[in-house]
């Protein structure tokens, strides 16, 4: 329960996230993740700006994540590059793209990126991420983003095997319809795509 891990948040639940502390925002941000947990987390300097104690039950409860079974990636400023090792090299390009979009997201607009990363297996996963805005500032800039990965590797190699089926059935068809016309003499097939 996310009020047993932030009692801070039981005593504020009816105040208004924009309204939270940087710790309490970045609190409230797990709450969803500690209620059912993801399989892979991304937290982009969760720890940036906040109080020590803060700071102690944001990193306290991301490690509860990664012990109940939660692949964790931090992202922090000191570490830069450290995301690279896990995340595809197709991939890692888009991710700082990711990030600055994020920058700018709008009330009511999810973002959605799709990457590969590594697991403890060395196999690469597909994830779909969905971000969306909870609050901003006065100026319009994004105080709270809460975002989501979703494993969606079974459904990659599914649209994979398709594209291979189809691709092999065009090619058969090609090939039918090349014999038929050396066997029926003046005869025209129409072939895919004409």
């Amino acid at each position: 329960n996310a009020y047993e891990r932030f009692p801070i948040l039981s005593e504020r639940r009816k105040q208004v996230a924009g309204l939270l502390s940087g710790g309490e925002q970045q609190m409230l941000s797990l709450a969803p993740a500690l209620a059912d947990p993801p399989v892979v987390l991304i937290a982009d300097e969760p720890t940036l700006g906040l109080a020590p104690l803060a700071a102690d039950a944001v990193m306290d409860a991301i490690l509860e994540l990664r012990d109940r079974g939660c692949a964790v990636l931090l992202v922090e400023e000191h570490a830069q590059n450290e995301w690279e090792r896990f995340i595809h090299p197709e991939d890692a390009p888009r991710f700082p793209q990711h990030r600055d979009r994020l920058k700018v997201i709008a009330p009511g607009e999810t973002l959605h990126w799709e990457f590969r990363m590594r697991n403890a297996r060395g196999e690469w996963r597909w994830f779909q991420s969905r971000d969306v805005l909870m609050s901003s500032d006065d100026a319009d800039r994004p105080l709270l983003i809460v975002g989501s990965a979703s494993d969606v590797t079974e459904h990659k190699h599914a649209e994979q095997h398709k594209d291979l089926i189809a691709g092999e059935m065009r090619h058969r068809a090609k090939n039918l319809a090349a014999v038929v016309e050396a066997i029926v003499p003046g005869i025209e097939v129409l072939r895919p795509g004409m």
